[in-house]
């Protein structure tokens, strides 16, 4: 869409929100929701900045009883029209939040008697977790990538989940177990990556940037890797 599209969007949808669309350009208001995704998802988007400002407001007229909002009522077939706009918006909104919202990659199914450091992602038993840092000061936690991948996380160490089947340990060790289905799980460290055939590894990352891969069963690939 062209900015002045997305301008003629807002100013239809403004006027009927408010009552002020005639029937016309309800009609053009319902049509373009329903047949125009682009024009679907910057509406959702507006829609949802729209329903902050306005709880904002409504905290403010709660606090001084004195304020208030004039309003008009609208026709009841423009009421009508406007209301299947509507919904069509809230049903798109919600798919819009799913969409941009991260999937689930890995569940951290094990944190007992842990201590955290600054962590991005939750650190509860069963808390489900999408790309981002882990940090464990003390105790020992395990997780489980959606590939079928476990990763016990021994502390001190910083660990970011990257993927389903990708980990980056900044620093501190990890030990993996890899089952066949996750054939091909990575590990990358600041200089490394560790690549997992079907086997239990651990791997090591100093502050100093060497890494150690200790290879318990099977096999692993290791080449370096720089991390910018």
């Amino acid at each position: 869409m062209t900015t002045q599209e997305q301008w003629n969007l807002s100013e239809l949808w403004d006027k009927a929100r408010d009552g002020r669309a005639t029937e016309d350009e309800a009609l053009q208001l319902n049509a373009l929701i329903s047949e125009n995704a682009e024009a679907l998802q910057f509406l959702a988007r507006a829609a949802l900045m729209d329903a902050q400002l306005r709880e904002m407001e409504s905290s403010a007229f709660q606090a001084n009883p004195t304020l208030a909002q004039s309003s008009s009522k609208a026709p009841a077939w423009r009421w009508h029209i406007v209301t299947g706009a509507a919904a069509a918006l809230a049903a798109a909104s919600a798919v819009w939040l799913m969409n941009t919202q991260p999937t689930p990659v890995a569940t951290l199914v094990k944190a007992q008697s842990c201590k955290w450091g600054n962590s991005a992602l939750p650190t509860l038993e069963g808390g489900l977790l999408t790309p981002g840092l882990l940090d464990l000061v003390e105790g020992m936690a395990t997780l489980h990538f959606k590939s079928g991948a476990e990763v016990v996380m021994e502390a001190p160490v910083s660990l970011e989940v990257l993927s389903t089947m990708e980990c980056r340990v900044r620093k501190g060790t990890v030990v993996a177990d890899v089952p066949e289905q996750a054939k091909g799980f990575t590990i990358y460290t600041p200089e490394t990556k560790v690549v997992d055939w079907g086997t239990r590894f651990g791997v090591s990352a100093g502050d100093d940037g060497k890494c150690l891969v200790h290879v318990i069963k099977g096999l692993v690939e290791a080449a370096f890797w720089p991390v910018q």
